[in-house]
């Protein structure tokens, strides 16, 4: 099995479960909540009183989703450092494991230059969790908004009964999840799928750069890039060469 393989392995068998849950759980909370709100939600006669009441049922519900969103950050911060620190390690033992095969001392501990790589890395993806954060915030109180009018319209239009209109307006919350839009993008993604590959990424990007700084500690300018079948023809053009990190080998 190539290294490529066998980190991208690595990669998938790490402890995400440990991290996943704890989002789905405040997923799951914040649904439960505003489904709880949309039950009570008992005005619904004049346009004019259900604004009053959206509006006062929407700072409630914020409230409740930055409370419960505060106290997932800490713990998901933590689960995050973990993994990051696990990768790393795996990384940088397979690597050392290269070097001292071939006779070049590679110690265990890690540099300050490595720690600064480490804690460089989980700081980038620490910020791409406080957009998701807010980005599921966003999320969650946009369809807790149109569920409500959703409910709303349905009542006043005649065609529905109040318990029919409240049925319909949870299962439109509940039965999707809440879905995160990208603003750059506009791509919608579950919170399962934005936390995998939010935590994927920033795991990738951080053992590559310590990588890299292992390397330049240990005096090697050159590397190997690994190959593999089905590349993009982009990246295929670059595979299986050897390059020099610093760019003034003449090899």
């Amino acid at each position: 099995m190539s290294r490529r393989k066998q980190w991208s392995r690595f990669i998938e068998l790490l402890p995400y479960d440990e991290m996943i849950p704890l989002w789905t759980q405040v997923e799951q909370d914040i649904i439960a909540d505003i489904a709880r709100r949309i039950a009570e939600y008992d005005y619904w006669i004049s346009s004019a009183e259900h604004q009053r009441q959206k509006l006062r049922e929407m700072g409630l519900a914020q409230e409740y989703i930055i409370r419960r969103l505060s106290e997932l950050t800490g713990k998901s911060n933590a689960e995050l450092l973990k993994l990051m620190k696990t990768a790393s390690n795996e990384a940088l033992t397979s690597d050392r494991a290269y070097y001292r095969k071939h006779g070049i001392f590679a110690p265990d501990e890690l540099s300050e230059p490595l720690q600064q790589a480490l804690f460089s890395g989980y700081r980038t993806t620490n910020k791409l969790f406080q957009n998701l954060t807010s980005t599921t915030a966003d999320a969650a109180q946009k369809q807790f908004i149109n569920a409500l009018d959703q409910a709303w319209m349905q009542v006043q239009s005649g065609a529905f009964s109040y318990e029919t209109a409240i049925s319909n307006a949870i299962k439109s919350v509940a039965k999707p999840g809440l879905k995160i839009k990208w603003s750059v993008s506009g791509h919608e993604d579950t919170v399962e799928v934005a936390v995998r590959r939010a935590v994927m990424t920033g795991i990738n990007q951080t053992t590559a750069d310590m990588r890299l700084k292992l390397a330049e500690e240990l005096g090697c300018d050159l590397v190997e890039v690994t190959a593999h079948a089905g590349a993009r023809p982009s990246h295929a053009e670059w595979q299986g060469r050897v390059y020099s990190i610093s760019g003034k080998s003449t090899k």
